[in-house]
């Protein structure tokens, strides 16, 4: 699937490094962007742009 890139968006809540050693591993660091937290203007709105969008019950996105 070469037109696919999965987009990491958030705090480092202790699974960071373990991304990027997998990531590493298997050699997809062209596939993967880590970008951390975002706000603002800088946030992306996958959701919204129709994208497919992975979350998790914290905050608004268990009601979504």
């Amino acid at each position: 699937m070469d037109d696919v890139k999965l987009v990491v968006v958030g705090p480092d809540d202790e699974y960071l490094g373990k991304l990027e050693a997998l990531t590493k591993d298997l050699r997809m660091e062209d596939k993967v962007l880590i970008t951390g937290p975002l706000y603002g203007e800088d946030e992306l709105e996958a959701y919204a742009c129709g994208k497919p969008v992975i979350a998790s019950k914290i905050g608004g996105f268990a009601k979504i």
